[in-house]
């Protein structure tokens, strides 16, 4: 007997439920429903299978007004240059400041930083990461 969330989400698990488990002793399923190994698996598996509108992010950006929706559209898309033309992180904070000046946002008080630079373009490669692999 094998544990399908195990098998599918934590197949380095040493857990006899990987495996195959010969026991079908009741004992042994609930000890092993307890573990952590299971634990961590079974939240894989629910977080995989959450539909999109569940998930945080998704109802963050839901929930934004249209201004603030326009100023994270700027900061994307100054990140995505930032990105494609392979330019250093610190030059978002001075195309950030650009922008003030030619939109006259606010966009420079939260994300203006070469970190917050390097999260937004983490999460703009995240889809072609994905297709590589």
């Amino acid at each position: 007997m094998k544990c399908s969330y195990c098998v599918t989400y934590n197949h380095k698990s040493k857990s006899k439920f990987v495996s195959g488990c010969e026991s079908l002793r009741l004992d042994n399923v609930r000890s092993h429903e307890i573990s952590d190994d299971h634990k961590i698996s079974h939240t894989s598996f629910l977080n995989a299978n959450k539909a999109p509108c569940d998930q945080p992010i998704i109802k963050a950006v839901i929930n934004m007004e249209k201004r603030d929706l326009d100023i994270m559209a700027k900061l994307f898309t100054t990140a995505f240059y930032i990105g494609k033309h392979e330019k250093p992180y610190t030059d978002f904070i001075k195309l950030n400041e650009l922008q003030n000046k030619n939109y006259s946002d606010n966009i420079s008080k939260h994300y203006n930083s070469d970190k917050q630079a390097r999260n937004f373009i983490k999460y703009i490669a995240q889809p072609y990461m994905e297709k590589q692999q």
